[in-house]
């Protein structure tokens, strides 16, 4: 999370930095780590109202975790890169791979493409993908970017650029899902992840299936309690008497 502070540390080991430079360093790593945390409240804001009203994204059932990251220059970033690649591959773990591998490349691509783009000021990023993976469960994962180019010639030779990145994991809220936005969704994304027709009808029905499966499984949770209630089993296992004039033989 603190790349840019270790860029500091190094630039003041090497003695590069005069106090003036070191504290306009220090203000991008303010302003850096103001906007990871600043992201990382939106996407939680967003994720809450996903599939409700006039938002037709994924919804979400609860909220797994996030990374956050700063970095101070182009490599630095690969950093954050590979820690939401780690973070998918655990989830998916026993998924399938090729989904997985074709979701942690869209990732890849969508923040080395982020970084090439140039702006006056600074820009921003935001995307999200699904996951499918074991047990039946399917993922959504949230990303965020901002990123500045540095423009003072006092430390433009030390600090390129400045970026800020945040991740948000999620588990599908699977009985709320509209069938229909989803597999729009999830086939766009299939395409975008460069999958033959074949390949991504393969997924699709793979992905059809997990959601199959817990539309027969959503039992409410009063049905739920109703099996642990005494009378339940009582009910469900009688001794009768047969009447005596009933021939058995």
């Amino acid at each position: 999370m603190g790349m840019i502070r270790d860029k500091i540390k190094e630039l003041d080991e090497s003695k590069q930095l005069t106090d003036e430079t070191r504290e306009l360093i220090n203000s991008l790593m303010d302003l850096a780590q103001e906007k990871a945390n600043t992201m990382e409240n939106e996407i939680k804001l967003a994720i809450l109202g996903a599939g409700k009203d006039l938002d037709q994204t994924i919804p979400i059932d609860s909220y797994l975790r996030s990374d956050i990251r700063t970095a101070a220059s182009t490599s630095d970033s690969v950093g954050f890169v590979d820690k939401a690649k780690e973070h998918i591959n655990k989830l998916s773990e026993g998924g399938k791979s090729n989904i997985i591998d074709g979701v942690c490349g869209l990732v890849g691509e969508a923040v080395e493409m982020f970084l090439g783009s140039s702006s006056a000021g600074g820009s921003t990023m935001k995307a999200y993908y699904i996951v499918p993976g074991d047990f039946g469960q399917l993922f959504r994962l949230d990303i965020r970017g901002w990123k500045r180019d540095v423009e003072a010639t006092s430390i433009k030779t030390k600090v390129e650029k400045v970026s800020a990145y945040c991740a948000v994991f999620s588990a599908v809220d699977m009985t709320k899902i509209s069938f229909s936005v989803f597999m729009a969704f999830y086939g766009k994304q299939l395409k975008q992840m460069k999958f033959s027709e074949e390949q991504a009808v393969e997924a699709l029905k793979y992905a059809k299936s997990i959601i199959d499966e817990w539309k027969a499984l959503n039992v409410n949770e009063t049905e739920l309690k109703a099996y642990l209630d005494p009378g339940f089993a009582a009910a469900d296992y009688k001794v009768e008497s047969l009447p005596a004039s009933v021939n058995i033989m």
